[in-house]
């Protein structure tokens, strides 16, 4: 709760009463931070007074897939496969609540693994933001379907069009849990135009022969909104 979240210091100490007052402002006001932040764009500021507006988070260097292609897998090194304490994520984002305009639960790991994603969902849901979700979709449970309905997109990050070769790119083992939550989504979504529903398919040597599937199932069968391609 906001009552739990300590008010964090952001000031610069160089920065004197104007600049100390200008950036009190950007913190109350999404319009002034917008003005202030574009203004400093386009003087090529390296020293910003405005907060960010766009951030993505990555709560977790931590994955339950290990797919081939991804830079986050158990035989890479210099990824950081721990979690971000609560207190101190929430702590980062508790002067941006009046500022954000969009915020991302992504990153290097699966966000839906953090020990907190259901704080972290409410927490940046309420900053009255855009905000959108990336996941392979197979650690949502039932009780969190209600919530993540009220993001504006999420990305399902599927790669397959059967279960065998799912567990051969992803080596995850529930597709069927998958691709119930999308379908469950979707369903519950009913008419409303959010969440916009991607599904994602990054092609290589072990999926490539089920891309025209993939094209087939996400379209005819899930239904999704938008179906991406990566190469």
């Amino acid at each position: 709760s906001d009552s739990e979240v300590k008010p964090s210091d952001t000031y610069l100490p160089s920065w004197g009463p104007l600049k100390r007052k200008l950036h009190d402002l950007c913190k109350q006001h999404r319009r002034v931070n917008a003005f202030v932040a574009a203004l400093e764009m386009k003087l090529e500021r390296e020293e910003a007074i405005s907060l960010p507006s766009f951030i993505a988070i990555c709560p977790t260097g931590q994955c339950n897939a290990l797919c081939d292609f991804c830079s986050v897998t158990i035989n890479r090194t210099g990824i950081v496969k721990r979690q971000l304490p609560w207190e101190h994520l929430s702590r980062f984002l508790q002067p941006l609540r009046n500022v954000l305009q969009m915020c991302g639960l992504e990153g290097n790991g699966e966000p839906t693994l953090y020990k907190e994603f259901d704080e972290l969902l409410g927490y940046v849901k309420g900053e009255g933001s855009q905000v959108y979700l990336i996941t392979n979709g197979s650690r949502l449970t039932h009780e969190q379907i209600p919530s993540v309905l009220g993001l504006n997109a999420i990305t399902f990050s599927v790669n397959a069009a059967t279960a065998a070769t799912h567990r051969k790119v992803m080596k995850l083992k529930n597709w069927p849990d998958v691709i119930g939550n999308i379908r469950q989504i979707l369903r519950e979504r009913g008419t409303d135009t959010n969440p916009v529903i991607y599904l994602s398919f990054v092609a290589y040597h072990y999926n490539i022969h089920e891309l025209q599937d993939f094209l087939k199932f996400a379209e005819s069968e899930l239904k999704g909104d938008k179906i991406v391609i990566r190469p």
